[in-house]
């Protein structure tokens, strides 16, 4: 079996309900070498219950960690940060695997969809709800423009490790910042539509 070589942190959770709806969104991915922790202030019983559960039916590795132990629990030399109610099209992982290059940091957005209930196991993996019509004839509103400034970033673990715990203290944004505190490059993903950030009304 080919090692894996990435990890996606997922952080932020809303609710079960969307983080499970993602989690199935990373099981449709085209690259596959790649691992999931969570990232919580506290680890309860119920996340445990739900990583159980979907974990059966996954084909990646999950773990949960805290802020403080989140870099410990990652197992690759490349990392990808996004939010847990942030849906991910089938090439997510693959494009920022595609981008990454020494010296540099890539960062992407996502439109906002606030009808996440719409979003149906289905509609994940045949594709549907990264599609402009689908997402028109569910509610969304393409005249609107408050699409995320960041939604996801990724960058090398040996870039991030120069960071220590604040790495996962507020937004994308500032992620961005500190990663442009060391000197690192930024590199766009062009096609917001990659993700579909999941917010309720």
């Amino acid at each position: 079996m080919t090692k894996i070589d990435t990890t996606a942190i997922l952080s932020g959770i809303n609710g079960f309900e969307q983080l499970e709806t993602v989690l199935y969104g990373y099981n449709n991915q085209a690259y596959r070498l790649f691992e999931i922790v969570i990232v919580v202030e506290r680890i309860s019983e119920d996340l445990k219950q739900l990583v159980e559960t979907v974990g059966r039916e996954v084909f990646y590795d999950m773990y949960l960690a805290t802020n403080e132990s989140v870099l410990k629990q990652c197992h690759t030399d490349y990392l990808i940060f996004s939010n847990a109610n942030t849906l991910p099209r089938k090439d997510f992982v693959e494009q920022h695997v595609k981008l990454r290059e020494e010296g540099y940091f890539i960062k992407g957005k996502s439109v906002l969809f606030d009808k996440p209930e719409k979003v149906t196991r289905g509609a994940i993996y045949n594709d549907l709800c990264f599609e402009v019509n689908w997402l028109r004839e569910n509610g969304f509103d393409l005249r609107d423009k408050k699409d995320q400034t960041i939604c996801n970033a990724s960058a090398w673990k040996s870039d991030v490790e120069k960071l220590g715990t604040t790495i996962m203290e507020g937004s994308r944004n500032k992620l961005e910042l500190r990663l442009k505190s060391l000197s690192l490059k930024g590199k766009k993903l062009q096609n917001k539509f990659i993700c579909v950030h999941l917010q309720s009304k």
